[in-house]
Formats: C-alpha cells, sequence, structure tokens
C-alpha cells in the first residue's frame, strides 16, 4: 500500500519554517474548494486613509484553514501585498489598517495564491 506524503516529504518548508500538512491535508487530500469575498471602504483619518476591510471564506468544512493573501493596486497599476488573513471554517475576519496612501484597489489572490472561487473578480 502506498504510503502518505507529507510535507516532510516533499521537503516543503514555505509557511515561515512551519510545516505544510494543512496545504496538503487542504488542497492535496481534500477536494474542497473555497468562496472568498472582500468587502472594504476607506476613510480619510487625517494625512492617512483609514482602510476598513471584512475578507468571508465559505463553502468549507468547519475545519478548513487557509492564509488568504490581499493585495492592493495603485494609480500607477503596481500591485503588492498589504498581508494575510488566515481563516478557518465558514467564517470571517474584520480588519481595520491606517493606511499612508489610497489605493486604488483591494483584492485577494492578485497570483491565483490560493486555489478558490473569488466574489467580485
Amino acid at each position: 500500500m502506498p504510503r502518505r506524503l507529507s510535507s516532510t516529504d516533499a521537503g516543503v518548508d514555505l509557511d515561515n519554517n512551519q510545516k505544510m500538512d494543512w496545504f496538503f491535508n487542504e488542497f492535496v487530500y481534500g477536494t474542497q474548494i473555497p468562496r472568498y469575498k472582500i468587502d472594504y471602504q476607506l476613510e480619510p483619518s487625517g494625512q492617512q486613509n483609514l482602510l476598513k476591510l471584512r475578507v468571508t471564506q465559505s463553502e468549507v468544512s468547519n475545519s478548513f484553514k487557509m492564509p488568504v493573501p490581499i493585495y492592493t493596486e495603485l494609480d500607477n497599476k503596481n500591485i503588492s501585498r498589504l498581508g494575510v488573513v488566515r481563516l478557518t471554517g465558514n467564517s470571517y475576519e474584520d480588519i481595520t489598517v491606517p493606511l499612508s496612501f489610497r489605493p486604488r484597489r483591494l483584492f485577494l489572490c492578485a497570483h491565483e495564491d490560493v486555489l478558490a472561487n473569488i466574489d467580485g473578480r
């Protein structure tokens, strides 16, 4: 009988020196494809902009875990990674971040970082 592959066998260690078993469990052995949605608003706050955002994960089991990258696009069309939100199960995360710039838009998984359905893409 074949042995189960693990992140140690594959030499995978991409998440800050942590095992990547979560990845194997979700995408190699699992069949779930999460759905993500991002809602946000920008409010002027003195010399900065206050970004209020909600990232929602749905259509998964309660144990499904995923780090979801958040990206910004500036007026010059440069795209940069703002950060990551870690979600478990069908849940959402509300985040407030002060920004010294005003992004043209925010979006998730700009480089197809996560196998997922993204609302509003």
